[in-house]
């Protein structure tokens, strides 16, 4: 496998730059009618000891492939990285055997093609079932969630949702932006938090009404751009009708919006081996520190 060093990506990064200037002025129409979106985003990923680094890694999620509503195209990195999947089928870039001098950084570009759709029935569903347990920070076994949840459940999966999405954005103060999620129980106790706590709150009321229902990280792309640390965003998706539907109690979004939400990572019912609490990028090496860049 080649070792990337600093000079190799200070050489591709004007190349990177003038590659991406000219696709993604050509959003256009695939051939399913999806409406084309090209992504870009770059992370650095920093030296900050005395000693050469050897064999540093670094994993970035990247858009998912959703066979409904969410189709990936050309997928381009530098420095290359390879493409895995975890058990949700989310998409991770694998940066490998990275050598970065004292001091020293490098610079990850990521430029993603993709299509979206506007109708969440087409996409393969899987097994919903999985998401009716309990997982982390999603308590729905606990007396308090399903108490509340009793509170709320209907005959339908959908107007169970509607009555979630309802008491959810009525029942959380909206604050600012916390690196650690708190979850469902918190949510409900102290009735605040940010997107997480309405996600993982949701979550967890719509599993406990026997609903499935999972909280997904992305952003939310009305066209092409360069992607932004702050614009990171989580909300709920919920099963009815044979699809996975759109509930964002912090936005105000209730099945719609399909066209916009670009999912990088659905969150994992089992521990995460390769990410683990980390929900955009992960850094492996003695000393390396890694960001997102704000354009």
């Amino acid at each position: 496998m080649r070792t990337w060093r600093v000079s190799d990506c200070l050489a591709s990064a004007a190349l990177c730059l003038v590659v991406f200037c000219m696709q993604a002025a050509s959003a256009g129409i695939d051939s399913s009618g999806g409406r084309e979106l090209v992504l870009r985003y770059n992370f650095e990923i920093r030296n900050t000891g005395a000693s050469t680094v050897t064999n540093g890694q670094a994993w970035v999620t990247a858009p998912a492939e959703r066979s409904g509503v969410q189709h990936s195209g050309r997928l381009d990195t530098v420095p290359e990285a390879a493409q895995v999947s975890d058990a949700e089928k989310n998409t991770l870039l694998h940066f490998d055997d990275l050598t970065l001098p004292p001091y020293g950084l490098i610079r990850a570009q990521v430029e993603a093609h993709l299509f979206m759709h506007d109708d969440p029935a087409g996409e393969e569903a899987g097994d919903p079932s999985r998401y009716l347990a309990a997982s982390a920070g999603i308590e729905s076994g606990d007396g308090r969630i399903v108490a509340q949840a009793a509170l709320l459940g209907v005959d339908s999966p959908s107007g169970t949702a509607q009555k979630v999405f309802e008491f959810v954005r009525g029942h959380i103060a909206k604050e600012g932006y916390v690196t650690h999620r708190r979850g469902a129980v918190y949510a409900l106790e102290q009735a605040s938090g940010d997107c997480t706590e309405y996600a993982t709150l949701a979550a967890a009321l719509l599993r406990a009404s026997c609903v499935p229902a999972r909280v997904v990280g992305g952003y939310v792309c009305p066209g092409s751009r360069v992607l932004a640390p702050s614009g990171y965003h989580e909300w709920t998706e919920f099963f009815a009708d044979g699809a996975w539907r759109i509930l964002d109690a912090d936005a105000g979004v209730f099945d719609d919006g399909y066209e916009r939400y670009v999912t990088f990572r659905v969150d994992p019912m089992e521990e995460d081996h390769t990410m683990k609490n980390y929900a955009r990028f992960r850094v492996v090496g003695p000393g390396l520190v890694m960001k997102m860049e704000t354009p």
